[in-house]
């Protein structure tokens, strides 16, 4: 088994933040993370490219993420054709 390092950021949450917000913060203080589940985690490549989606867990009493196999495509049924391009076509 070949072994390399690699690099991934786990992104949990999204949000902008006033910079005056931001300035403010001290330990202990507490940023609510809102529509945040502990299954919206994302992995990214350094590059900025989205690697997987997983969830927040633990391991071994340490915190981990759990890598989630990716949603299925959902297929939508297309909108009807009008009459006029149906004609068209033949």
């Amino acid at each position: 088994m070949a072994l390399a390092p690699a690099t991934l950021d786990a992104i949990l949450h999204r949000m902008s933040l006033p910079l005056w917000v931001v300035d403010a913060l001290k330990v202990g203080d507490t940023i609510p993370l809102l529509g945040a589940t502990v299954g919206s985690v994302r992995l990214f490549a350094p590059d900025g490219v989205l690697v997987a989606e997983a969830r927040l867990g633990q391991s071994g009493g340490k915190r981990a993420v759990r890598i989630q196999p990716a949603p299925e495509a959902m297929m939508r049924d297309l909108p009807a054709p009008e009459a006029r391009a149906v004609a068209k076509a033949s």
